[in-house]
């Protein structure tokens, strides 16, 4: 049974439907899942679990999955940017923006193109898992072994991202869905990049109801 306190977050930019993004805490340190959160939200989350934000994880170069990252890095600077190798082009390119939004260049970067290896932030272990097809820079991060960080890849357990937005192919996103199926464990616990919460709270403790196992068996991504 892991330790990790975890709590869901509201995105600030709404534009794609509700983004959530994650804080999950243990033991003073904690790391955040996307980058759309308030500032103000992320520090009372932080402060609620006596915490220090390690690195943001970030499960794909959507802008709404990243459109806060500039405040967050500034907010705290100790903590590290996370991201595919991939992410960079997306961001240089403008097809992070999934052709919705004029948004301009962003001025941030990535501080950790990370590798299909487990990572230690303080005392979280985090192990990336390359999920390429809802993007090609799309990510998984496995927490403790016992969460499934799936961004756009796997919302929960029956619904997964699409793949006709650039970059996108829906074969890579099938196999992506096996790679997954293989290699994680039944019982791990899905946190999904749009996932209503009944209450309606800019962040709140959160339980995800959806596993790797229900999914396996459900998700949409098997039928692509």
């Amino acid at each position: 049974m892991s330790d990790l306190r975890v709590y869901a977050l509201s995105g600030i930019d709404y534009t794609a439907g509700l983004q959530t993004g994650y804080l999950l805490a243990k033991e003073g340190d904690a790391v955040l899942v996307d980058a759309s959160a308030d500032v103000k939200d992320i520090a009372a989350v932080l402060a609620e679990t006596r915490s220090t934000l390690r690195a943001v994880l970030l499960t794909h170069c959507h802008f709404d999955h990243c459109a806060n990252a500039a405040r967050i890095k500034s907010a705290f600077p100790q903590a590290q940017l996370c991201a595919s190798p991939y992410s960079e082009g997306m961001l240089s390119d403008g097809t992070w923006t999934a052709g919705f939004v004029a948004y301009p260049t962003p001025n941030w970067r990535v501080d950790l193109a990370v590798r299909e290896t487990t990572y230690a932030f303080g005392s979280i272990a985090v192990r990336v898992i390359y999920t390429p097809g809802h993007t090609a820079d799309s990510v998984c991060y496995l927490i403790d072994d016992a969460y499934l960080a799936a961004g756009d890849t796997l919302m929960n357990d029956i619904v997964c991202g699409n793949s006709h937005l650039p970059t996108g192919d829906a074969r890579t996103l099938f196999a992506s869905g096996q790679k997954l199926w293989r290699e994680v464990a039944d019982d791990v616990a899905i946190l999904g990049g749009h996932v209503s919460r009944p209450s309606g709270e800019d962040w709140e403790p959160y339980r995800s109801k959806s596993t790797v196992g229900r999914a396996k068996h459900r998700n949409m991504i098997n039928r692509l």
